[in-house]
Parts: C-alpha cells; sequence; structure tokens
C-alpha cells in the first residue's frame, strides 16, 4: 500500500510539471510565467491533501 501511494504522490508531481510545461510553450507576452505559477501553486495544494489523506486514511482503518 504505502509504495503505491507514494508513486500516486509521484505521479501528481509529473502531471504538474508537464501542464507546467505546456503552460510555458503555449504562453504569449509573458502570460504562461503566470500559469506556471498557477498550476504549481494548485499541484502543490493537491500534494499537500493527498499527503494528508494517505497518512490518516491508514491509520483510521486499523
Amino acid at each position: 500500500m504505502k509504495e503505491h501511494g507514494i508513486k500516486i504522490l509521484y505521479g501528481i508531481l509529473v502531471l504538474g510539471f508537464i501542464i507546467s510545461i505546456f503552460h510555458i510553450i503555449n504562453g504569449k507576452n509573458g502570460a504562461g510565467l503566470g500559469n506556471v505559477i498557477e498550476t504549481l501553486t494548485i499541484t502543490s495544494i493537491v500534494l499537500f491533501f493527498s499527503t494528508l489523506i494517505y497518512i490518516f486514511i491508514p491509520l483510521s482503518i486499523t
């Protein structure tokens, strides 16, 4: 269970970076940088809550 959870967290992080690179490539007149910052912020929030779920759900089951 632990190994799958870590892989999911890495997957979320990689997905955030891929979306950020996509924003950099398609951004016009500096708008891509703002989108990258927003994307990384949302990715950080999702990772934070996923980590909390990953930590506390197994504790409540056992």
